[in-house]
């Protein structure tokens, strides 16, 4: 939990914008686990019987889901910086 509270104190709107639009994209299933991990706090097992599933294979969906997360975060934070970067360029050789 704690990775995810220092991500809430360093999250820009920016950040949470993304992850409120990717959020969105998953699938119902996975939206509702990672949703009860981080913000409801609960574990697996509690997780569990909302979803109808063993503990296992909710842990296994959300490890999915969390890295298909990451995977699109870190390719849009590469894209927006190196946007940044060239915007910042111009702007000083201009």
């Amino acid at each position: 939990m704690r990775s995810f509270l220092d991500l809430k104190r360093k999250a820009t709107k920016e950040k949470i914008k993304f992850i409120s639009a990717e959020m969105n994209q998953l699938p119902a299933h996975e939206a509702v686990i990672i949703y009860l991990y981080f913000w409801e706090d609960c574990d697996f097992k509690t997780i569990a019987p909302y979803c109808g599933m063993s503990a296992s294979l909710v842990k296994k969906i959300f490890d999915v889901a969390l890295m298909r997360l990451r995977v699109k975060y870190s390719t849009n934070l590469a894209a927006l910086e190196s946007s940044y970067i060239k915007k910042e360029v111009r702007s000083y050789v201009a």
